[in-house]
């Protein structure tokens, strides 16, 4: 059978994180309080799933990657960096975060990587959010009240982070760049394709 890496173009990369919003549990009947434990349980049980060889049980099609596909996983607490290494291939900083944050995170991360005596380093993704043109402000403001209206104040920092002319977004490119990231993912807030166009107006010479 094919694998899923090799359909992909091969490497697929599996990008993994709790999550904060309350709601996303109670839509599917999950416990919010245990979900950090239940986390942990089901990372443990994906690597299991994935190193199965031919005689065991496997769920889907075997993987073309060795151990399964690319696992990042996300989050600001510091069970963060203990999951990055018992677990994971790399790191993934939530988007929107202070940069200053990121790289504490980041530091964690690598200490915890080294102390469990893993070799190489561990993949570093990031991503921030972006909103360019004549309604920049008003779809940044849409976007982020959809999506973290369940905590004002999260939303309220989440919206000042946001580039919204040519000039912030290649600042923040630069700022973000120096933390040391393997790829930088710049994320639109709205699905209008002219985005596209200006975003690379403003980033086609950074």
């Amino acid at each position: 059978a094919a694998s899923i890496d090799a359909i992909s173009g091969g490497r697929l990369t599996l990008g993994l994180g709790v999550g904060a919003r309350e709601d996303d549990y109670a839509a599917v009947g999950a416990s919010f309080d245990d979900r950090g434990t239940t986390f942990d349980r089901q990372l443990a049980e994906l690597r299991r799933l994935w190193a199965a060889g031919p005689s065991s049980v496997r769920i889907g099609v075997p993987a073309a990657r060795l151990g399964g596909p690319e696992l990042l996983i996300g989050g600001y607490v510091r069970a963060t960096a203990r999951r990055v290494a018992s677990w994971g291939d790399g790191y993934v900083a939530p988007g929107g975060a202070a940069p200053d944050r990121i790289e504490r995170m980041w530091q964690a991360v690598l200490a915890a990587w080294t102390a469990a005596g893993r070799t190489g380093r561990p993949r570093f993704v990031g991503g921030t959010y972006v909103s360019l043109g004549p309604d920049a402000d008003a779809a940044a403001a849409r976007y982020i009240a959809d999506y973290y209206g369940y905590e004002p104040a999260l939303a309220e920092r989440r919206l000042r982070a946001i580039p919204r002319t040519p000039t912030a977004v290649r600042q923040r490119i630069a700022e973000l760049g120096g933390i040391g990231f393997d790829e930088l993912i710049l994320r639109p807030v709205e699905a209008d394709p002219r985005f596209l166009d200006r975003l690379e107006d403003a980033v086609g010479g950074a």
